[in-house]
């Protein structure tokens, strides 16, 4: 399923308009770059690749963002949490191309 489908679940929206899933997919972009700035790493949000907790924490960000109730906006502490978490979960080394290239020129 879609992350738009998953996060208009959430939400409680079950129809498809054009206009209302432009508004939700351009709340996914924000979460995405929010997360993102926050340290989030950038591979758990790659499009329709979400990981699970990274869904989670676009979800409770979306929420946020379509609560009118002034008085209620304020950054959520579960997804302070999940992005403490994210931030904290080691990710794959990349290996350094320039060191594989030599190894394969000089024989290693």
């Amino acid at each position: 399923m879609a992350i738009l489908a998953n996060v208009k679940t959430a939400l409680g929206i079950y129809y498809t308009e054009p206009t209302k899933d432009l508004e939700i997919d351009n709340l996914i972009k924000s979460a995405k770059d929010f997360l993102t700035a926050a340290g989030w790493p950038s591979a758990d949000l790659a499009k329709d690749q979400e990981t699970p907790l990274a869904l989670q924490a676009i979800i409770i960000y979306c929420k946020m963002a379509v609560n009118t109730d002034p008085t209620e906006f304020r950054i959520n502490p579960v997804l302070t949490s999940m992005i403490v978490q994210a931030r904290n979960t080691p990710q794959p080394e990349e290996e350094d191309t320039d060191e594989a290239e030599n190894e394969i020129h000089n024989g290693d």
